[in-house]
């Protein structure tokens, strides 16, 4: 049986979101022996900061209207970090830049797994230590493309 965690957002009233980023680091260190990095989680405390909090508004927002805002709705033990910001990636790139291809649709995996614990979603932390990705109870990404695809959206 897969051990589903939730972040508690000691720092949800700030409407700063560097405070939120910094009380997010400190409960994945202090409580899962993880830190946060834009390549994703990695095992221990490391000395990197560099996600860009704007970076993470902005997947808060894109993540809210890709995945519906199901958070903790679905344990589909398929979605997995890297996947969903490959997805997330590809609706930026054919729906939401579509228009300007000057924009860069990309997320890094530190970024998509921060904006997914800010929003609520529950998280299951992969067996192998040494792998940076989560899986995330969220939506199937399979039903995310198939949805889109409905509106010759293609990811």
């Amino acid at each position: 049986m897969l051990k589903w965690i939730v972040y508690p957002n000691v720092a949800k009233d700030s409407d700063d979101l560097d405070t939120q980023m910094i009380a997010l680091r400190h409960w994945l260190r202090s409580e899962h022996g993880r830190d946060l990095t834009s390549n994703g989680l990695v095992k221990g405390s490391v000395a990197i900061d560099d996600i860009d909090s704007a970076d993470v508004a902005r997947a808060i927002e894109h993540i809210h209207r890709v995945f519906k805002g199901t958070a903790g709705t679905t344990e589909n033990t398929r979605t997995n970090s890297y996947g969903g910001k490959h997805t997330l990636e590809k609706w930026r790139r054919n729906v939401l830049y579509a228009h300007d291809r000057s924009k860069n649709p990309y997320i890094s995996n530190g970024t998509f797994i921060a904006a997914c614990f800010l929003l609520g979603f529950s998280a299951h932390f992969e067996d192998d230590v040494r792998s940076p990705n989560c899986k995330w109870a969220m939506r199937a990404l399979k039903d995310v493309r198939h949805e889109l695809a409905q509106h010759n959206i293609f990811v």
